[in-house]
C-alpha cells in the first residue's frame, strides 16, 4: 500500500499552487530516480483548472512521464465539456510528453470500450515497468 499524501492547510490559493507544484515535482523526482518513470493521473474541473497551468512551470522530467486521466465525459475532444480536450489544449500540448505517454481519454468520438481497452493495457504496462505490485 502506498502512503497517504501530507494534508495541506493552506491560507490563499497562491499558496495552494506551489504547495501542489512542489508535491508533483518532489513525487516525479523521487519515482524517476528510483524507476526511471513517473506515472500521475489528471481530473478536470474548476479546481483542476486553477493547479494546471501550474505544471508548465514544474520541475519535471515530462519525457519519463506517463499522464492517464481520472475522469472524462464521452464527448468529442474539441465538445466544451471535454476534459481530454481542455486539457491537452491548455497544458500536453505546451509540454514535453511524448504523445505515446499521455494516454487517450474515453472521447464521445470513439465507441468508450476501444480507448479504455488500450488504457488499460497501458496502465499494465506502467505497473509493469514500475515494478508495483498488481492486482491478483
Amino acid at each position: 500500500m502506498w502512503p497517504m499524501p501530507p494534508t495541506l492547510i493552506v491560507d490563499d490559493r497562491h499558496q495552494l499552487v506551489k504547495s501542489f507544484v512542489t508535491l508533483i515535482e518532489e513525487a516525479a523526482a523521487a519515482a524517476v530516480a528510483e524507476r526511471g518513470h513517473f506515472a500521475m493521473a489528471v481530473t478536470g474541473g474548476r479546481d483542476a483548472a486553477v493547479l494546471r497551468p501550474a505544471l508548465l512551470e514544474a520541475r519535471v522530467d515530462w519525457t519519463r512521464t506517463d499522464i492517464f486521466w481520472g475522469d472524462e465525459r464521452a464527448v468529442p475532444a474539441t465538445h466544451p465539456d471535454s476534459n481530454y480536450g481542455q486539457i491537452k489544449a491548455a497544458w500536453l500540448d505546451r509540454l514535453s510528453i511524448p504523445p505515446a505517454q499521455a494516454q487517450d481519454a474515453v472521447r464521445g468520438d470513439q465507441p468508450p470500450d476501444l480507448p479504455a481497452a488500450r488504457v488499460l493495457r497501458e496502465a499494465a504496462r506502467v505497473v509493469v515497468l514500475a515494478g508495483l505490485p498488481s492486482a491478483p
